[in-house]
C-alpha cells in the first residue's frame, strides 16, 4: 500500500500522523511526502504515543524529511526500513527524534538527506541506535540532546560528519564503521561515556581540510579504547585525537594513524587529568602531537611533557588498505592492555583475555613474517 500527498496538499504537515495511538503496528508499507521542506515529514509519531513500530516499510520523502518521533511517544520502534531522500537542500532528516521515551532505530537504511540521517534534537529518553546504514547526507548522526544514547554497530560513509554530539549527555558510541568527507567521524562534548571499537577514515577529496577522527570538547569522564583512525589526506591542522577542555580523559589501545601531514594527537592547554597508555601515534612525518600548543617530535620528550604513554608505540600500522583497518604489525599484535568491560572487536570476535591486539580489530599477523618495518639504508 502506498500513502502519499499530492502536490496540491504539499501544505500538510504530515502525510501520516500518530497522535496518542497505543501497540500499533506499520508493516510494508510505501509512504512518501511531496515538498514542503525540510520541517514536513512523511509520518509523524507523536502525543502520548506507545508501543508504536514501522518495519520493512519504504518511505521517500520529496524535498522534505522522513519520520519525526515528538513530545512523549515512547516505545518506539523503527526497524528494517529504507528512507530515501531527495539531497536537495528542502530534504532535511531521514529520521528526527524529540521524544521523552525510550527510541529504537535498528537495521535501517537512510540515504540521501541534505541534513542529517539520525538528528536527536532536544530528546530526553533513552536512544538505541543500532545495525544502520546511513549515506549522502551532512551529518551521520547528531545529537544535541541530555539522553541516555547507544550507537553500536552502524556503517556511515560519504558524510561531511558521521556522529556529532552536544548537549552533555552520557554515551556509548561503540563499533561504528565511519567513512567522512571533510569534518569529523566522531566528534561533540559528552559526560560518563564510552568510545570504543570504532574503525574511522576519511574519503578522499580535491582538499586538504582541517579534520579530526575524533574530537572532544569540554567533556568528562570518556573512555576513548581500542579505536582505529586513519586519516589520508589533511592539511597540517588536521588530527587523529583533538582534545578540548574536560577533565578525566582515559585513552587506552587505540591507533592513530597519519598518512600526511596532520598530527596523530592534540591535547589544548585546557584539559586536565588525561591517562593515557598503550596507544600507537604513527605519522608519515615522524610527528607525534601538539601537547599545550607545542608540536612534539621526538617520543621520550611526549612522554616526558605529557607524564603518559610509557607502553605506547610509534609504529607503521600497515593497514591493509586506507578504508581497511585492519593493521598488519606483529608489534601490535598481542601487546595491547586486556580490558575486561570491553572482551570483543569490532566484528564481535573476542578478544584474546590476556594479550588483545591495539586497534579496532583483532587480527592474525603473517605467520612467515619477518618483523622488519623499517629500511633505514
Amino acid at each position: 500500500m502506498r500513502i502519499t500527498t499530492p502536490p496540491n496538499i504539499s501544505s500538510y504537515t504530515y502525510t501520516l500522523s500518530v497522535n496518542g495511538a497505543r501497540h500499533l503496528r506499520f508493516r510494508k508499507l510505501a509512504i512518501s511526502k511531496q515538498g514542503g521542506g525540510s520541517t514536513y515529514f512523511a509520518m509523524e509519531i507523536g502525543g502520548d504515543s506507545y508501543d508504536i513500530r514501522v518495519q520493512n516499510c519504504q518511505i521517500d520523502p520529496i524535498s522534505s524529511s522522513g519520520i519525526q518521533i515528538r513530545e512523549r511517544a515512547d516505545s518506539i520502534r523503527i526497524e528494517q526500513n529504507l528512507i530515501r531522500g531527495t539531497g536537495d537542500i528542502y530534504s532535511g532528516d531521514a529520521l528526527r527524534i524529540q521524544s521523552s521515551g525510550k527510541t529504537d532505530i535498528l537495521q535501517n537504511i537512510l540515504t540521501s538527506f541534505y541534513s542529517t540521517g539520525i538528528n536527536m534534537w532536544g530528546a530526553f529518553g533513552r536512544i538505541n541506535i543500532q545495525n544502520n546504514h546511513i549515506q549522502n547526507s551532512n551529518r551521520g548522526i547528531s545529537s544535541f540532546t541530555a539522553a541516555k544514547s547507544s550507537i553500536i554497530n552502524n556503517r556511515i560513509a560519504h558524510v561531511n560528519s558521521g556522529i556529532d554530539v552536544e548537549g552533555n549527555g552520557e554515551y556509548i558510541i561503540q563499533q561504528n564503521r565511519i567513512a567522512f568527507i571533510n569534518q569529523t567521524g566522531i566528534s561533540g562534548r559528552m559526560k560518563n561515556s564510552l568510545i570504543a571499537n570504532n574503525w574511522i577514515h576519511n574519503d578522499l577529496n580535491n582538499e586538504k581540510n582541517s579534520i579530526a577522527g575524533i574530537r572532544l570538547n569540554n567533556s568528562t569522564n570518556v573512555t576513548l579504547a581500542y579505536n582505529s583512525v586513519h586519516l589520508r589526506k589533511s592539511n597540517s591542522n588536521g588530527t587523529g585525537l583533538l582534545i578540548s577542555g574536560g577533565d578525566s580523559m582515559t585513552l587506552t589501545n587505540n591507533i592513530l594513524s597519519i598518512k600526511e601531514e596532520a598530527l596523530p594527537i592534540k591535547i589544548n592547554s585546557d584539559t586536565v587529568a588525561i591517562f593515557s597508555n598503550y596507544n600507537d601515534f604513527f605519522s608519515t612525518y615522524g610527528t607525534i602531537g601538539s601537547y599545550n600548543g607545542v608540536i612534539i617530535k621526538d617520543f621520550d620528550t611526549w612522554k616526558s611533557v605529557t607524564k603518559n604513554d610509557i607502553n605506547s608505540l610509534t609504529v607503521h600500522p600497515y593497514f591493509t588498505k586506507d578504508s581497511v583497518l585492519i593493521p598488519n604489525n606483529n608489534l601490535l599484535n598481542n601487546t595491547a592492555k586486556p580490558i575486561p568491560s570491553i572482551p570483543d572487536d569490532i566484528d564481535f570476535v573476542i578478544r584474546d583475555k590476556n594479550f588483545p591486539d591495539y586497534g579496532a580489530k583483532e587480527f592474525d599477523p603473517c605467520q612467515t613474517d619477518a618483523g622488519i618495518v623499517t629500511i633505514v639504508s
